[in-house]
């Protein structure tokens, strides 16, 4: 049985980059060594699982540099495996991009069956160096906790069907089948229409940046605190140079905003989102008195909002925020950018009685509401001074090549029906977090049907999906016979999110696992440790008065039946028979 562990470096320096540099380096380097020791463990159990006449299964590798467009496997080999692992239950879709030297390649799945790809040449932009020359695109379709294997052929001699490109300075759309864009003769776009609703929202994408408060200041801007010198940004005003691509399976924009700020604006096949793929860096630093730059880029709607918006808590909760305004002490605007930022890991929107803007993020970034119908997300920093709290030094790192950190990430948009998008957004904010692990291995020596014969190319341990609103944390095997396992499960809806309302969902743990026998259940805490007999009661104080909290009482079960509410955790140790 295939058993899914994981090695997290969390910590409050290391999130948070409140560090002396030569501390991050050395958390650099743990993380790489964990990174290749992971390698290992994953080349064995993909060993231990894959194989079926006992032959040894190539080495996989993990490209630690994918988001760069670069990996060694598929830059030498002329045909290599793709797997594809899901750590996420459900059934999904998904689009993957994957370096290649050569524009002529054919995509197999685990069947053997040709795959529709779409090659394109990589963004190739002074910001990231050593990147190869296209990218491969294709869908992986998979199952929920397992693994896909797809096969990729480079054919030298042969021409791939041609992608449209086109540059264009002037007025111009990229649309799909849920979204049209459109931008002004400037490049910048101007609004975006929802198809299925027909309405289309007047709509800004604006990238600036916010001087920050320098030594002389009295509170420089630093590793701890985020102090710019002005409430006004300093906007990019060079012409952007915009390319489109229009393929079968993506059109794309590529804009170019300066020298150290580039995007690309994706519309994926049916997807319900719109992609922005950003990369900012390296921060330029002038030669003498350099200026601290804090870069953020600025969504703006015309929602009217009501100077409210809602972030998420540690990805799970949501909170309402109000500009200029904290509900636990009297508020003073002294500090009106800053103090309106709010930390995010999962999301950000705003809505009005009708209509509902969110982003999801892939990192943890903050977040300000300045103005109604605005939001502002901070993407890279870099100061020149210390802030005098702690680190000793300024947040001046160089990167690996002395010109300064190079940044790339995503943000994924929504915009239309708040009532349709608060679950679909909740849904897919899960899968955007759990995204695919790719893994590469040459088999040059080999053909496809020699590997097809000898390994595995597809298993799932969840055969199938867990009702719409579950998400399982974690699952573990407890013993070496695998009959004993903990799993931690949770429903991902709120009780009430913005008048959205959910109901409590049921779970059958004979549909969950069909093919094996369950002995028994039970329930513990949050850690596994201690068997939970009776539902939790505390003691609240408010206004001088105690109040006995009553839990909810689902503990009982009817057969292998169990009931999670909104926002709930349970952790189950479920016995199987042999």
């Amino acid at each position: 049985m295939l058993t899914f562990n994981s090695l997290i470096l969390f910590d409050s320096p290391t999130t948070q980059g409140t560090s002396k540099e030569n501390v991050t380096f050395d958390y650099e380097s743990r993380m790489l060594e964990g990174w290749y020791d992971g390698e290992i463990i994953l080349n064995s159990i993909v060993n231990n699982v894959t194989t079926i006449k006992g032959k040894q299964h190539p080495k996989m590798i993990l490209c630690n540099k994918l988001n760069e467009s670069i990996c060694n496997v598929t830059e030498d080999s002329m045909r290599f495996t793709v797997t594809v692992f899901n750590s996420h239950h459900d059934i999904n879709n998904v689009f993957v991009r994957v370096p290649i030297n050569h524009p002529s390649v054919k995509v197999l799945d685990n069947t053997g069956n040709a795959v529709q790809n779409q090659v394109v040449e990589t963004f190739n932009t002074s910001q990231l160096k050593d990147n190869m020359k296209y990218e491969v695109i294709f869908e992986i379709k998979y199952k929920g906790i397992g693994f896909i294997t797809y096969f990729i052929v480079i054919n030298n001699n042969k021409k791939t069907k041609k992608v449209v490109k086109k540059d264009n300075n002037n007025n111009g759309t990229l649309e799909n089948d849920n979204f049209k864009i459109t931008f002004d003769d400037k490049g910048n776009i101007k609004n975006i229409t929802n198809k299925a609703l027909n309405v289309t929202f007047p709509f800004n994408l604006m990238y600036s940046y916010y001087i920050g408060c320098g030594e002389d200041q009295f509170q420089p801007s630093g590793a701890y605190i985020f102090s710019p010198i002005n409430t006004t940004t300093v906007p990019f005003d060079m012409p952007i140079n915009t390319t489109t691509i229009i393929g079968q399976l993506v059109n794309e924009t590529r804009q170019q905003i300066s020298p150290w700020v580039s995007h690309s604006i994706k519309l994926y096949k049916d997807a319900p989102y719109i992609e922005i793929q950003w990369t900012v860096g390296p921060i330029p630093k002038e030669s003498s008195d350099p200026i601290g730059k804090e870069l953020i880029i600025r969504y703006s709607t015309t929602l009217q909002n009501k100077g409210q918006f809602i972030t998420d808590s540690n990805g799970r909760q949501s909170m309402t925020r109000k500009t200029n305004y904290a509900p636990d002490y009297d508020y003073k605007n002294t500090d009106p950018i800053a103090a309106n930022y709010y930390p995010i890991t999962n999301k950000v929107s705003i809505n009005d009685d009708k209509y509902l803007f969110s982003v999801l993020v892939d990192r943890a970034q903050g977040v300000g509401g300045i103005k109604d119908g605005e939001l502002e997300i901070m993407l890279h920093r870099r100061a020149f001074h210390d802030d005098y709290l702690g680190v000793g030094e300024p947040l001046d790192e160089l990167g690996s090549d002395g010109r300064g950190l190079v940044v790339t990430g995503t943000h994924r948009i929504y915009i239309g029906d708040k009532n349709e998008l608060i679950t679909k957004i909740r849904d897919d904010s899960v899968q955007f977090y759990k995204e695919p692990i790719l893994m590469f291995s040459d088999i040059s020596n080999m053909t496809i049907d020699e590997y097809r014969n000898n390994f595995l190319t597809n298993y799932s341990f969840l055969e199938p999906s867990l009702p719409k609103g579950i998400n399982i944390l974690s699952i573990e095997a407890l013993n070496p016979t695998s009959t004993e396992w903990l799993i931690r499960l949770e429903q991902i809806y709120e009780g009430n999110e913005m008048g959205v309302k959910s109901e409590p969902i049921k779970i059958d743990f004979e549909k969950v696992f069909p093919s094996l026998k369950i002995e028994r259940i039970i329930e513990t805490d949050i850690q596994g440790i201690s068997e939970k007999t009776d539902y939790t009661k505390w003691d609240m104080i408010k206004n001088n008065k105690v109040y006995i909290r009553k839990g909810r009482k689902n503990l009982k079960r009817e057969n292998n039946e169990i009931t999670i509410f909104p926002m709930q955790i349970r952790t189950f140790k479920i016995y199987f028979k042999n």
